[in-house]
């Protein structure tokens, strides 16, 4: 347990590993130098911005690194099948606009479609618009003034860190400016429970089977399938 942002050498050293995995960290050229003098590292590759590597990848990044290849191909398969027959019977998610927000001591936020709480929506056939990605540039995530809260205003609205929130949705929807937005007003605003946002934020083949079949009937309510 480290500080964020905190690589302790020495204790890394002693545990004498055999793999470094920081293919989700984000680590610095430097950190991973000084890592690889301990044992083999694998990170992410140059095709995403820091902490953005999709699950998929890294599923097979770390097969390949454990020599399990052919087990790793098959628990990716499986789970985007899932999405797969997700997609199929809720095809009134497709192209719809999503928002993944959170909130936390008076600022907005929210995270852009390199983020897995973001993918977990896009996978199922929502959109993030360009205009969230350009504004969030380099980063997976956007802190945004109360003045454009209007970026929030998607046909979706997951609030992704509800169990950070004190006073939790009565106090988020207490907040003028946000219950102003029509998304709000009309009752498109996915509140998650704390385990399935952990799902979502811990990304992989075993939290997403979890996070379907807890958040799917939620969305399904707010967008009804059509008969």
């Amino acid at each position: 347990q480290l500080d964020y942002g905190a690589l302790n050498y020495e204790l890394i050293l002693e545990l004498q590993p055999d793999l470094i995995s920081a293919v989700t960290s984000g680590i610095t050229q430097e950190e991973y130098d000084i890592l690889s003098q301990i044992a083999p590292t694998i990170t992410q590759t140059d095709d995403y911005i820091n902490f953005g590597m999709p699950w998929q990848d890294v599923t097979l990044m770390i097969g390949t690194a454990l020599g399990k290849s052919a087990e790793a191909e098959a628990l990716v398969a499986d789970t985007e099948a899932l999405f797969a027959d997700a997609r199929e019977k809720n095809p009134q998610f497709e192209g719809k606009t999503v928002a993944a927000a959170y909130y936390y001591d008076d600022i907005f936020g929210y995270y852009t479609s390199q983020d897995s709480r973001a993918r977990f929506f896009t996978e199922l056939g929502f959109v993030v618009p360009d205009d969230l990605v350009e504004f969030a540039g380099e980063l997976f995530y956007a802190n945004i003034s109360i003045e454009r809260i209007d970026l929030l205003d998607q046909d979706l609205i997951a609030i992704v860190n509800l169990q950070f929130i004190a006073g939790g949705r009565e106090e988020l929807e207490s907040k003028p400016l946000f219950g102003l937005l029509t998304a709000v007003q009309e009752g498109r605003v996915l509140y998650m429970d704390e385990v399935s946002e952990n799902a979502l934020g811990f990304y992989s083949p075993l939290s997403i089977p979890y996070a379907l079949e807890e958040v799917l009937p939620l969305l399904e309510a707010i967008f009804p399938p059509e008969l």
